[in-house]
Formats: C-alpha cells, structure tokens, sequence
C-alpha cells in the first residue's frame, strides 16, 4: 500500500481491525472475527478514499465486511470444503432461526454450558491460531455421506464443526435432551460433556506433540536427546490412553440413550458391544450410521492404537514409545510421523463413530419428543436448501435419497 493510501486511511480513520459477529447475536452461539480493515480499505477506489478523508469518516462495504469474516471462520473454526466447513458455517450462521427456550436446564446444565462454550472457545483460538492443517480431520474425504448427517441432527444435536474434533451446539443439545423427558438424560448428559469433553483433549494434545516433534527436527542437532522428544513421547502415551477412553464413553452413552443401565460396568469392550447390539433396535442399527457406528466399535479396528496403550502396562513396553529408539538418533528418522498417523487416523475414525452415534441418538429424541410442525418449517427452511446443494457430490438414485 502506497504512503498516499495510508495518509488518507489515517484521516478517514480507518481502524486496524473490525470485530464482525457471525452467528446470531439472539442465540448463545456466535463468534465475532476480526477482519483487518486495511484490507478491505485498499479495495476502495481513489475517489471514494478521497471522500472518505474529506468526511473524516470511513463505512466498510457490508458484503465484503461478511465475506472477510466468512472466510476467517472458515479458516481457524469451520474448516475448507475437505472439513464440511463451508457447509456448516452456512448452516451455523442460521442457527438463531432455531427456537430456543432454556428454562427447563439445570443449574448443573447452565454451569456445564457455559464451561464447555469457555473451554471450547480457548480450544478453537489454541488451535487455531497453529499452521497445522495436517491435524485437520478432512471428514468431507474421509466419509462424505456421514457429513450430510448434519442437517436432520439440527432438530436435536446441531454439530458445529469437526474440523478438529466434533463440537456441538451443547446448550440447545441440553435443553432438547431434557424436553425430551428421558428417563437417562442425567447420565446421558454427564456423558455427552464428558465425551466432548474428551474430543477436544484429543485435539490439543494431537497438537502438543506435533508442535514437539516440530522443535524436535529443528533444534537436537548432534545432541543426544532433548526434552522435546521425551515430552512427545508422553503426549502419545496420553493420546493412546484418551482414544481408547473415548470409544468406551461413546459406546456408554449410546447405551445411556437406549435405556441400558450401568453398561460402563458390564465387563470388557466386546460385552458392552453385544449388549448394544442385543438392544437398540434393528431398525436403527440398519442405517448407513448405525451400520458405520457397529462395524467400527469392532475391536479390531483398534488393534494398533491399543498395542500403543498397552506400553503402559506391559512389561516390555513398545519400542516407538521407547527412550532408546530416540538417543542419539535424528528426529527424521525417528517414528514420530509414524506415531502421529496412527493416532491422528483413529481420533478420525472415533469422531466419525461419535458423530453416528449422536444420530442414533436424535432419532430416538425425535421418536419421543416429535418435533412441531413450527419446528419442522424451521428446519426445513433452513437445511433443504443447503440439502439439496450437498446431494449433487453423491451420484444417487432419488430411491437411495
């Protein structure tokens, strides 16, 4: 920008930045994004800063305000189209179009909400304020047809994003829990935060030990180990332990919401699943989610992430979470990229299972407390569109629709 330019912003005083809201600032959930006001002040024509300057006075254009702040969002909180991003800072912008009535929340509830709205803010700003994007769980490309999910789960559990971890509209997930008069829904909702809760563990500690692994390559040089590789090494015990932790609670939580009791005390993994499967009905275990949901809880498919848990325990322990594998040997060739991959790919495949299990959830929610007629416009007001758009990056048949 040229000395002129900036003299003449001086006079029309153009601030440095712009807090924009995106959201709906009736609904708890918005965020304001601060868009560099020089930017969009370099866009002006020669004439209009000129006025400007005259005025002392300088008004943004308000699309290109919106469309700074979009891209923000979709940037450190919502992800690119490989996140499901675009789509669901789209249908987040509308979410103030929800009715929303919390009365019927707990004291317990409102702490819990507004604790999981600070520390998922603090997540998000941690996060997102790293070049990472390796760490981004790319749930577009790794189960397009799940993401669509997302639409009819507004009626009861809206998700936020997962561009990191899932998040959720917890608040409007609460008060739709308890209208819904279950039975459970003290147990469910200890273990939804609780789950949630651990998500966004996943993520930050995922982070920590990429950061690590970062400093690690560029600062051991010719020593023979460095903190940072010791710390890393730490951070992946703790992953390895918060993954498997994960998948239990998912499983328990789902239990809770189809009325089975106490199943977090039910034995090991396998025993747990066969009681799922013995309960929840056909009908919802044979949908696409409910499918996913069973097929990926197999114990199998936690093989190599549990072999990584079991060095904790185990008498000879695993040689990749090993000091001796790390002395005196270069970061490059050390198994760090290894490590990250396996836990990085089965924090994916537990977000992808959590998300099918909140949908078995609120298709039960919806079975015991229908949505209104009122509601139902909302709701399809808001997603068809955004619906029909989505369905173009499936080759489907209207019969599969």
């Amino acid at each position: 920008m040229n000395i002129f330019s900036k003299l003449l912003a001086k006079i029309a005083r153009v601030p440095e930045d712009i807090a924009v809201p995106l959201g709906d600032l009736r609904a708890d959930s918005y965020y304001f994004f601060a868009v560099n006001a020089m930017a969009l002040w370099n866009e002006e024509p020669l004439k209009k800063k000129l006025l400007c300057a005259l005025r002392l006075n300088w008004e943004p254009n308000k699309d290109r305000l919106v469309f700074f702040a979009r891209e923000i969002a979709a940037r450190e909180l919502f992800g690119g189209p490989e996140d499901f991003g675009d789509k669901l800072l789209s249908l987040w912008a509308q979410i103030g179009n929800l009715q929303r009535d919390f009365t019927n929340l707990t004291d317990s509830d409102l702490a819990k909400s507004e604790a999981f709205t600070a520390f998922t803010f603090m997540t998000n700003f941690r996060l997102g304020t790293s070049t990472q994007t390796l760490l981004n769980l790319k749930m577009a490309s790794a189960v397009p047809t799940l993401c669509i999910l997302v639409y009819p789960m507004i009626a009861k559990i809206p998700i936020v994003s997962f561009k990191w971890y899932l998040n959720i509209d917890f608040k409007f997930a609460c008060s739709m829990i308890r209208r819904s008069g279950h039975p459970k829904a003290d147990r469910m909702l200890a273990y939804l935060y609780e789950t949630l809760f651990l998500q966004q563990k996943i993520a930050i500690a995922l982070a920590e030990f990429a950061r690590l692994t970062s400093y690690a390559i560029a600062k051991k040089n010719k020593a023979a180990l460095i903190n940072a590789e010791i710390t890393a090494i730490i951070f992946a015990d703790v992953v390895f332990g918060y993954l498997k932790a994960s998948i239990e609670k998912t499983i328990v939580l789902l239990g809770e919401a189809f009325y089975v009791s106490n199943l977090d005390s039910r034995g090991k993994h396998e025993k747990r699943v066969k009681i799922l499967e013995d309960t929840i009905p056909s009908c919802v275990q044979d949908t696409d989610y409910g499918t996913f949901f069973f097929e990926f809880i197999k114990s199998e498919n936690f093989d190599t992430a549990n072999s990584y848990r079991t060095s904790l325990f185990h008498k000879a322990g695993i040689a990749d979470l090993q000091p001796h594998t790390y002395v005196d040997t270069l970061p490059e060739n050390a198994p760090f990229d290894k490590i990250l991959n396996i836990m990085h790919f089965q924090h994916t495949q537990n977000t992808a299972v959590l998300h099918c299990a909140l949908a078995m959830i609120t298709d039960e929610l919806c079975r015991i407390d229908p949505p209104s007629a009122t509601e139902i416009k909302s709701f399809s007001e808001i997603t068809e569109p955004l619906l029909a758009k989505d369905l173009t990056m499936f080759e489907v048949e209207d019969d599969d629709v």
